[in-house]
């Protein structure tokens, strides 16, 4: 199976070109990026994801006592702050915040989280920032997710403190404003998603792919342009495609009404298109009717809105997942055995490891290697920061998966004279596996 991921990306772009003439800001309903495909049977080893080791430099040299023992040197200089959403607000990110301080330690990492009502707690989110910049000892922040509301707290933590370096997970804001005040801001890319995910479609077999979504996600302009490059896609690959409505899970009848409208229709739309098709939503409260529907009817399922073995599946499947531990070779092994068993392998795929821890990682383990004095303040070397992310995957769950990093850019359906581009605020994709 081919796992260069830029090849993979081009040769989707360019047939896409030649076949056919046509060619989000991710909010909490849930949106991310996908690429490649690697076969998960080929690519078990152990690993945990609690335990990052992205190959971030020890700063200054061992000291040795007059006893003659070696006193290990830092990790990096002074302390870093990791601001999450509280636990009930999305607990990936808050428990990717507490992996970190595991394998720093407390006295080197601060842990801080903002209101689950941050809209309507704004000057909570400006309090909590300005109360880590009274820290002098603090020169790294990594912000996951960076909810509306942090804009402004970032402008009042830099009228004191310019020189603490400011990571961007997810950032729900104007994006060519989160780029003037970063140091470096990370988001998957959904338009490419729309080429990619399809090529996965394609990859698992599927005849036919579904698009579900409802008017309010797709008043979005990256996910209309995700759904329009997986219509040039499918086009370009001979696969139906197929674009319907569900109701919004904001509305009256609410989430409960949202998912037993995908348990009853989906097996409707599976009957009439047959088991080669995949079924795609762009609302995470969708999953796990989605896919427990899928399993059920004999579909296919090429990824989840956000990427992440944990989204989704383990509900559907019945697992009990400590996120505490979070052990996601175990996740993918399990997932892969249940489906095997269901007769459903070689039909599902997904991202190895989850957006958010992995947002929260590389963003700590990019900005020590700053600390560091390994890569410039106002500048992104991508050399680094894919290493951060390869590393970060393969400290994880044992897997040498393909990265691709594409700065931010509009429109964002081009490929080349943009009219904005933005070199600190990166685009991420990461191969997938198939669950076999």
């Amino acid at each position: 199976m081919k796992k260069v991921l830029a090849c993979i990306l081009a040769l989707c772009m360019v047939v896409a070109i030649a076949a056919c003439t046509t060619a989000d800001q991710p909010t909490n309903t849930g949106d991310s990026g996908n690429t490649g495909t690697t076969d998960n049977s080929n690519n078990s080893s152990s690993g945990n994801s609690g335990s990052s080791n992205s190959g971030s430099s020890n700063s200054g040299s061992s000291n040795t006592g007059d006893s003659g023992t070696t006193e290990p040197a830092e990790p990096f200089p002074g302390k870093i702050a990791v601001f999450s959403g509280p636990i009930d607000q999305n607990e990936e990110e808050y428990r990717s915040a507490e992996q970190i301080v595991a394998k720093y330690g407390a006295d080197k990492v601060i842990h801080v989280t903002y209101p689950a009502n941050f809209m309507a707690e704004p000057e909570q989110i400006i309090t909590t920032m300005t109360t880590l910049g009274s820290d002098p000892s603090i020169g790294l922040i990594v912000i996951n997710q960076a909810v509306p509301g942090m804009l402004n707290a970032v402008d009042k933590l830099q009228e004191t403190r310019p020189d603490i370096f400011v990571v961007f997970c997810n950032p729900q804001e104007d994006a060519p404003s989160i780029s003037q005040r970063a140091n470096l801001a990370m988001n998957p890319n959904t338009p490419a998603r729309g080429f990619t995910s399809v090529q996965t479609a394609h990859l698992l077999g599927a005849k036919t792919f579904i698009h579900y979504s409802f008017p309010r996600h797709m008043s979005q302009p990256m996910n209309a342009a995700r759904m329009n490059n997986m219509q040039t896609q499918c086009d370009a690959l001979g696969i139906e495609f197929v674009v319907l409505t569900a109701p919004d899970p904001t509305a009256e009848g609410g989430l409960t009404a949202t998912q037993q409208y995908m348990y009853e229709d989906i097996p409707k739309i599976i009957e009439q298109y047959g088991k080669d098709t995949v079924i795609f939503s762009t609302n995470c409260g969708m999953q796990t009717p989605l896919i427990t529907s899928v399993i059920d009817q004999g579909g296919m399922y090429a990824e989840p809105c956000c990427a992440s073995p944990l989204h989704g599946f383990p509900i559907a499947l019945g697992l009990e997942v400590d996120l505490t531990t979070a052990d996601l070779n175990w996740v993918i092994d399990e997932t892969t055995r249940i489906l095997t068993e269901k007769g459903m392998g070689g039909r599902m795929a997904n991202w190895p490891v989850p957006m958010a821890f992995l947002y929260t990682h590389v963003g700590v383990e990019y900005g020590i290697r700053y600390l560091n004095g390994e890569v410039p303040f106002d500048s992104i070397n991508h050399t680094v920061l894919r290493e951060c992310i390869t590393n970060y995957i393969m400290d994880a769950v044992g897997r040498n998966v393909e990265v691709m990093l594409e700065n931010y850019h509009e429109p964002f359906d081009a490929t080349s004279n943009f009219d904005v581009e933005l070199d600190n605020f990166i685009w991420i994709l990461v191969e997938s596996i198939i669950y076999q």
